[in-house]
Formats: structure tokens, C-alpha cells, sequence
């Protein structure tokens, strides 16, 4: 029996720019990876992409999941944003091997943190910087 894994990471930090960022290779360990994703006036794109080998492309995430809906269909995983103020956590569906989020930015600012677990039952919590 092995123990759980567990990885968290800041991806955009009230980000305020166009940005791409890879996820740390250690997401390729975690069966459930989760993205949070809190925005004050955020106006543009948000592409979350995976690869499934290191041979591959970038392509992006055909489904993902956003939590606390009532109604909970799959997503493609392509977000266009206008003038958004909410905080939302979507869940990636399907395996991937490597991810990264690519922000188009027009307005607002955006904070948005990864989270991922070998195990449902131990997720680490991700604090703001």
C-alpha cells in the first residue's frame, strides 16, 4: 500500500496578462486534479490543455466539470469570461499526463490555484500568496 500524494500550485496570481503556465510535472502523479479560480471583473479566455504523452500536443481538455452546480454536465474546457466576479472550482475529467492554462486577458484580474491527489479522500488546500 502506498501513501496518497498530494500537489498544489498558484497558477495566476491576480494575473493581469495574457499568460500560458504549465503546471509542475508532479500533476502526472494525481488521479483527481481540481482548478480554483476567483475573478473581479475578469473579461477574456481561459484554455485549460493537456497533453497525454510527452511526445504529444498541446491540445485542449475536451470535459471538465465545474463543482457545486446543481446540474453537473461535463464542459469543454474552454471558458469565455466577460466582466465575471465569482469564484468557481472545475474538475478535469479523462487522463492527462501533462496540463498548462493559457489566459487571454481583456479586463479584471484573475487568481487561479491547481490542486491534485492520488486519493478523493486527501486534498491539500491551496493558500493565496
Amino acid at each position: 500500500m502506498s501513501l496518497p500524494y498530494v500537489k498544489s500550485q498558484i497558477i495566476f496570481d491576480v494575473a493581469a496578462a495574457t499568460e500560458t503556465k504549465n503546471l509542475d510535472t508532479e500533476f502526472e502523479r494525481c488521479q483527481l486534479v481540481v482548478l480554483q479560480m476567483e475573478t473581479v471583473g475578469f473579461s477574456g479566455t481561459i484554455d485549460i490543455q493537456g497533453k497525454l504523452s510527452d511526445l504529444s500536443s498541446w491540445v485542449n481538455v475536451p470535459y471538465i466539470r465545474q463543482d457545486a452546480l446543481a446540474l453537473q454536465t461535463p464542459a469543454v474546457a474552454q471558458l469565455s469570461l466577460t466582466t465575471d466576479t465569482a469564484t468557481k472550482v472545475y474538475q478535469i475529467l479523462g487522463f492527462w499526463r501533462r496540463f498548462r492554462v493559457v489566459m487571454t486577458w481583456s479586463a479584471g484580474t484573475i487568481h487561479m490555484a491547481a490542486a491534485g491527489s492520488s486519493s478523493a479522500n486527501l486534498f491539500p488546500r491551496v493558500i493565496k500568496t
